[in-house]
């Protein structure tokens, strides 16, 4: 993902929770990110004071739906 676009400045985490940290050009745009991807099904917590969308799937996720998030979240940063 993160070799994908400038806007992602870092992508990190341990098992099925992670995060991804805008850029600081892209990280204004944090709060319509999120609510572009609450519309398309997707619950998601952007922290502000570092940039990072922080992601909790749930243990029940298939290998469709990881890619579908994928392509939309790298859709709507880029």
């Amino acid at each position: 993902m993160k070799q994908k676009t400038e806007n992602i400045h870092d992508v990190r985490g341990r098992g099925l929770m992670f995060g991804v940290q805008l850029s600081q050009e892209k990280a204004a745009q944090g709060p319509e990110i999120q609510a572009e991807l609450l519309k398309r099904g997707y619950i998601t917590d952007f922290h502000r004071a570092s940039n990072t969308f922080r992601f909790f799937p749930p243990f029940i996720i298939t290998y469709d739906e990881i890619d579908r998030f994928n392509k939309d979240f790298e859709e709507i940063v880029s």
